[in-house]
């Protein structure tokens, strides 16, 4: 988001970074497609809402560690669509 909104003064379509198709995406593989559903429908307050969910879920995530709980199958195969993203991110930025 970041990286989005510095663009904008070559790029001022760039401030819209919540509609930008690498960012939804990180989303749905983040947090789901319920979450990405509730992303799309707000108006306001996007930067908070983002930063509220990743804190929820990395403190759910922690908690499972700590606790001993196995992470299981669906962990890894959303751990495997996060990395796919960050090299898909990282080529863009090269590209």
């Amino acid at each position: 988001m970041i990286y989005l909104v510095s663009q904008c003064e070559e790029k001022p379509e760039k401030l819209f970074w919540f509609s930008d198709s690498l960012i939804r995406r990180y989303i749905q593989a983040a947090l789901g497609d319920e979450l990405l559903k509730e992303f799309e429908s707000l108006n306001i307050s996007r930067v908070t809402w983002v930063h509220s969910q990743f804190t929820k879920a990395m403190l759910e995530a922690m908690d499972s560690l700590v606790a001993g709980h196995e992470y299981g199958e669906a962990t890894i195969h959303q751990a495997k669509r996060m990395e796919a993203l960050l090299l898909e991110s990282a080529a863009r930025r090269q590209g």
